[in-house]
């Protein structure tokens, strides 16, 4: 594996850590609301609409937009500007742990996931996952399934090729469960304010972006 390759996987596990912690945040904080995915939204918006509630439909709805809009701009951005997504998420997740402690608790909690639902959006969008895989750094349904398949490749089928991925996505999901891990127990302790702590994984990423982007200026240079 060569220095550029270690060290975009390096980054992407401080993402799933990031990832994982957000997401464990929200669901202890807000209702047991997961802020990094839409799936159980969509099917909530379904259900209001045949159960007629029309205030929480429309915090539903609102979500939704949220989220949606975040993909849109990670599209819409690197074809326009010269913004670099990575960082740019790095600043929009800075922003949202700064926020979320702000909002009231008696916010409807949906309401008050705005903030992190645009935010795991941006994440999700914006960092591309090392070595050809297609490893999301904010929830792990596909993940597993990855890691479980080149597990049975390896150590069933009896195929080295397959080791690799079976330790990427193995150090994804351990990553993410570790941010979950910290989620829970700083929330116990400081409730909302416990977002304030990812700031320092959030450090730890832009320092590690900062290096890479180094490295390249330096390879181009020589």
């Amino acid at each position: 594996m060569s220095i550029g390759e270690k060290q975009a996987t390096r980054i992407h596990y401080n993402m799933a850590l990031i990832g994982g912690y957000l997401g464990t945040y929200g669901l202890l904080t807000r209702g047991g609301n997961f802020p990094s995915a839409q799936t159980s939204n969509l099917i909530s918006i379904v259900t209001l609409m045949i159960g007629r509630d029309p205030l929480h439909l429309i915090v539903r709805i609102g979500a939704l937009a949220v989220y949606v809009s975040a993909i849109a701009l990670c599209t819409w951005l690197p074809k326009h500007t010269r913004v670099r997504l990575p960082e740019a998420s790095l600043a929009v997740s800075s922003i949202a742990v700064l926020v979320s402690p702000l909002i009231p608790l008696a916010t409807d909690p949906f309401l008050a996931l705005y903030p992190l639902f645009f935010a795991t959006a941006f994440q999700w969008c914006s960092f591309k996952a090392p070595g050809g895989f297609t490893c999301a750094t904010i929830f792990s349904t596909n993940n597993l399934r990855q890691f479980s398949s080149a597990a049975v490749e390896v150590w069933l089928n009896h195929d080295d090729s397959f080791r690799d991925k079976f330790r990427f996505f193995g150090g994804t999901l351990l990553s993410f469960h570790c941010g979950a891990a910290a989620a829970v127990l700083l929330s116990l302790s400081f409730d909302v304010k416990a977002s304030l702590f990812c700031l320092v994984p959030l450090a730890s990423a832009w320092i590690q972006l900062e290096a890479a982007a180094h490295r390249v200026r330096a390879e181009r240079i020589a």
